[in-house]
């Protein structure tokens, strides 16, 4: 026997309600045929279902002339307030044509009220008969909108509002007193979407923050004490090690910005969190940054651009160093350059990369002190370990100072490298652990970054109490309140409003990220949602072949970089952006649907394969990822064995190996017993 299906449990959730009511069917009804009304009421219901099914929305019920609509529950619905607002809008415009087309009484018309917040959701009803509903202030708002409503008008409340001002021309409306309610509700008249064309003009005007550097004076110090040594000839090896969010990035942007090193030359390479198969991608980072070299150029561009860089520094050994450098970087090479890696394969190939990189960095140093920078370390792959492992004894004698950040991990790569510094190179190699700041530099790093006396001791004492020490945790939460309107920039200054009363400081920091990408214009959202499958980092051209159709993409970056969310800098001749965090990238890109992510995964590699055809080798692993977390198999098996003959070119044996270990379990999986 089937047992009945158990009901669903009531949740707290976040939507929006919408109330659309047709005015004009009782004169209606007094001059005309109730058979005719009948079918003209049916048909306006339709057409409002239609809007709000066209939308995402579900119609909850109907009531008497009015139809009640939720957006967001009982599935959950990406921008609810904005397709709530188009569903309304789509409403009246439809419902007006329909009018028009039946030549019907003028008298007939739409009035809407919406209002988002929390609902309570689920099931209400008796042992036999029981629907599933929303209940709460916030459906009760939305009605009392409706009523308050004229023909013709749709009227939204606070959160609607604040969630959709960047997307509709609103006028503000005089507050609604409102039976049951202290204080008047703010109300707001949609006037119209917002030309595309013209978005940049509405941008948010809000101050950007910024704080000097809190509670980190002896760890700069240290920092200091060795580009000065570096100065004095000594090198020197530093492990910054830090869980994500305690200020490594901030220390390393710090360390840049030193008087001394304005006398030194100092190189970055990032790792990045899909590049574990990559060969010597923070390496392949390093030196196109070092040599300028674009994200666009072609293989032959690039190879004469690394030609001029290190004929710059070291022009007699140019023919032996730039040939094993191209290859590191998986560039294809010509002429000279070929002839001389003829015949070299293997552990020959490895041991002349790692003296040619040797040799560059010796020559570097010799011309003037030399730093490198090795960000986010944990994500670097075996080989780049490998050769960075080697590299460690210059320290020893050479005009060169190593920092590597990254996450502790004690059975990561990057630990191993600590490790290998304080067994061998103890003399010159220090450990600096960023421990969360005390409550005294918390409470000092609040009051940099608003400059305000006058911040509820509530509110302070409860973002403190949840950072726990973590500066970008509460760096991200000044900004949600900033979003949120409960500090807004006036007159030249930040200053506390009455919504700081009621505000919720979220209890972690993938919460006020989430909540801080919730409340973003949907350009800016969908473009973060495609930027963090793509990774860390991102180029323009790339997000334009994404989005070819997007009139505001440019919009979206300039919106997101006034938020903070990304920096920009320049790679050769191109601009690229980067995720001011990369806890950032990472909560951003697990919170997008897993459907959606494979969607954006197989578009990413697509644009690789369209934009990178003429030197695609540099981009056989990427594609291997991209394809692979797209779940297209086939071609993923196709770029991974490609990926792992490169890898086996550029000498790098374990990523070549684990190439062709993915590369044979996807073959049995497509193939079985059969296939080549």
């Amino acid at each position: 026997m089937e047992q009945p299906p158990t009901p669903r449990e009531s949740e707290r959730r976040q939507a929006t309600v919408l109330f659309a009511d047709m005015s004009g069917f009782t004169a209606m009804s007094e001059r005309t045929d109730p058979e005719e009304v009948t079918a003209v009421v049916n048909r306006c219901f339709e057409i409002l279902e239609q809007a709000v099914v066209n939308h995402g929305g579900h119609v909850d019920k109907y009531i008497g002339d009015c139809i009640m609509a939720v957006f967001g529950v009982p599935k959950a619905l990406e921008h609810a307030p904005e397709l709530a607002v188009r569903a309304a809008i789509e409403m009246i415009g439809r419902v007006r044509a329909f009018i028009k087309e039946q030549r019907l009484t003028a008298l007939l018309d739409l009035h809407v009220g919406i209002n988002s917040g929390l609902v309570i959701a689920g099931e209400v009803g008796g042992a036999t008969t029981r629907e599933f509903t929303v209940m709460g202030d916030t459906v009760n708002l939305a009605s009392r909108l409706k009523d308050a409503a004229a023909n013709g008008a749709i009227w939204v409340g606070p959160q609607t509002y604040r969630y959709t001002r960047n997307v509709f021309e609103y006028e503000t409306l005089k507050p609604l007193t409102l039976k049951g309610k202290e204080n008047p509700i703010p109300a707001y008249r949609v006037v119209a979407a917002k030309d595309r064309t013209i978005r940049t003009r509405h941008a948010p005007s809000e101050g950007m923050i910024f704080s000097g550097l809190v509670g980190r004076d002896r760890e700069l110090a240290i920092l200091r004490q060795h580009v000065t040594g570096l100065l004095e000839g000594h090198g020197g090896i530093v492990s910054l090690v830090g869980e994500a969010g305690l200020g490594k990035s901030r220390l390393l942007a710090e360390l840049a910005e030193l008087d001394e090193i304005r006398d030194m030359t100092l190189l970055r390479g990032a790792s990045l969190a899909i590049g574990r198969s990559l060969p010597f991608h923070p390496f392949v980072d390093l030196f196109r940054r070092w040599a300028g070299i674009g994200e666009a150029a072609p293989d032959h561009v690039a190879v004469a651009q690394l030609e001029e860089a290190v004929a710059r520094v070291a022009p007699d050994d140019s023919r032996e160093i730039v040939p094993f450098l191209a290859t590191l970087m998986g560039l294809r090479v010509t002429g000279v350059h070929a002839e001389r890696l003829q015949d070299i394969e293997g552990e020959a190939m490895e041991k002349l990369i790692s003296k040619s990189v040797r040799d560059l960095f010796q020559r570097l140093a010799d011309t003037r002190p030399l730093v490198l920078v090795f960000e986010d370390l944990h994500w670097a792959d075996l080989s780049s370990i490998k050769l960075l492992e080697s590299l460690l004894r210059l320290a020893q004698d050479t005009r060169v100072l190593f920092v590597h950040a990254f996450r502790p991990d004690d059975s990561g790569p990057a630990h191993g490298v600590q490790i290998l510094a304080s067994e061998r190179y103890s003399n010159r190699h220090v450990v600096i652990e960023l421990e969360p700041l005390s409550g005294k530099h918390c409470d000092t790093l609040v009051k940099n970054l608003l400059s305000l006396d006058d911040l509820p001791y509530g509110t302070l004492g409860a973002t403190l109490r949840k950072a726990e020490g973590n500066p970008f945790f509460i760096e991200e939460v000044i900004r949600s309140l900033i979003d949120e309107g409960a500090v807004e920039f006036r007159d030249n200054r930040f200053r506390v409003t009455e919504k700081i009363e009621t505000v919720v400081i979220p209890g972690t920091i993938q919460e006020v990220i989430m909540g801080r990408i919730d409340r973003l214009p949907e350009a800016a959202r969908r473009l973060l949602q495609i930027a963090s499958v793509i990774g860390r980092s991102f180029h323009h051209r790339v997000l334009t072949n994404l989005l070819p159709q997007d009139e505001q993409l440019d919009w979206a970056l300039a919106y997101l970089k006034k938020r903070q969310l990304i920096v920009a800098r320049t790679s050769g001749v191109e601009v690229e952006y980067v995720f001011k965090h990369a806890l950032a990238q990472e909560t951003i890109y697990e919170s997008i649907l897993q459907k959606t992510r494979k969607e954006i995964h197989l578009a990413v590699a697509r644009a690789i394969e369209s934009l990178f055809g003429d030197r695609l080798p540099e981009f056989y692993g990427m594609l291997a990822y991209h394809f692979s977390r797209a779940e297209s198999l086939e071609r993923a098996e196709e770029y991974l064995f490609k990926a792992g003959d490169e890898a086996v070119r550029s000498a790098a044996s374990t990523e070549a190996l684990q190439f062709f270990e993915e590369a044979s379990r996807l073959y049995f999986l497509l193939h079985g017993g059969g296939g080549d």
